[in-house]
Formats: C-alpha cells, sequence, structure tokens
C-alpha cells in the first residue's frame, strides 16, 4: 500500500502500475488506514473512538476562530492512539523549538534551497498535526521562495505563527502531563527525538 503525500489520481494510478495494491495519501486519517488495511487482510476494521484520545474540548466555531492546532482535524486523523498524539507533540517541538532563529539565519545568508528544504518539512509537519493556520503561512511563502524574493517581515509572520502553535502545543502535553502524570507514565509515553 503506498503512503505518499502525491494525492492526484494521476498519482494513484502509477502507485498502481508500479505494483502497488492501494494508495493513501497524506495526510493519513487512521480510519482511512485501518479500512485499506482491512481490504487487504480481509478483517474487520477497528473502530475509531475519539473520545479515547482526551484533548481539552472544542467546538468548530471555536476552531474556526483560529486555534492553533485544530483538535477535531486531529482526533480524526489520529483515532484513539495515544502515543501517537505524544509522539507527534513532543516531536514537533523538540525539531521546531529554535527553528525561528534557523530560518532567520537561513534568510540572511541567502540559503534558498535550505529554505525550501525547511518549509517543506514545516508543511507536513504542520499538516500532520492539523495546524492550519501554520500550514497556511507556510503555504504563502512558497512563491516568495522559489523567485528568491522572500523578506523578513513575510518569514516574521510565519516565526510569530510556528511560535503560537508550539506554544500551543507545550499546553496540550501539559494538559495530558495533569491529567495521567508524568509524562514516562504508560498513558503519556516521555518520547524524545531530539
Amino acid at each position: 500500500i503506498a503512503l505518499t503525500a502525491h494525492a492526484f489520481a494521476s498519482d494513484k494510478d502509477h502507485c498502481l502500475r508500479v505494483g502497488m495494491n492501494d494508495h493513501i495519501a497524506k495526510p493519513i486519517q487512521m480510519q482511512t488506514l485501518l479500512q485499506t488495511l482491512s481490504r487487504w487482510t480481509r478483517t474487520c476494521p477497528l473502530p475509531i473512538h475519539h473520545a479515547i484520545i482526551d484533548l481539552p474540548v472544542t467546538d468548530t466555531a471555536r476552531d474556526n476562530l483560529g486555534l492553533p492546532i485544530v483538535i477535531e482535524q486531529l482526533r480524526e486523523r489520529l483515532g484513539s492512539n495515544q502515543h501517537l498524539l505524544n509522539r507527534l507533540l513532543k516531536t514537533f517541538i523538540n525539531q521546531y523549538d529554535d527553528a525561528d532563529t534557523l530560518l532567520e539565519l537561513m534568510l540572511h545568508e541567502q540559503s534558498w534551497s535550505q529554505l525550501n528544504l525547511e518549509l517543506y518539512t514545516l508543511q507536513g509537519v504542520a499538516t500532520n498535526i492539523a495546524a492550519n493556520t501554520l500550514l497556511s503561512r507556510v503555504c504563502e511563502l512558497q512563491a516568495p521562495i522559489d523567485e528568491q524574493r522572500l523578506t523578513a517581515l513575510e518569514l516574521t509572520r510565519l516565526t510569530e505563527e510556528l511560535t503560537r502553535t508550539l506554544a500551543y502545543a507545550r499546553q496540550l502535553l501539559k494538559h495530558r502531563t495533569a491529567m495521567y502524570g508524568s509524562p514516562s507514565s504508560p498513558f503519556c509515553p516521555d518520547i524524545s527525538y531530539r
């Protein structure tokens, strides 16, 4: 089964032509993954229970008002996988904690290809954790980077949203730690990839 960011019908056709049995586009939705696996393994898919991931309750209206991470999308994406939720949030925090300084340095040095690679990676991460505003900020910078005309002001809009999203991710982890005890408890595993 191909798991890829390439989501066009032609991409799916290509995967099937080269020998894949099926295709799932990123960001991967847990329910879609389970249904696809079930189809090919002839087993019953496990139901997804969204309430098992214990995050602060939000409603769609509030999510649309600009929370850095859209909780309902995150629940949809991860199903009941507490371990994956912890891992994604901790990896995001560890990987991007000082990214604003790094991105500013790359811009100062006009390292366009490195900036492009960093923002491409951040685009995927923002998609995975349902950080939609951050994702929008990254996408806004694609043309200025491609044309090598990105300004410090444009980059600042991105780094401000990155800082806001990091703070919110820390709040989510803090909430989970308060609910389940230390991050190394079985319900809240300590995962560090620094």
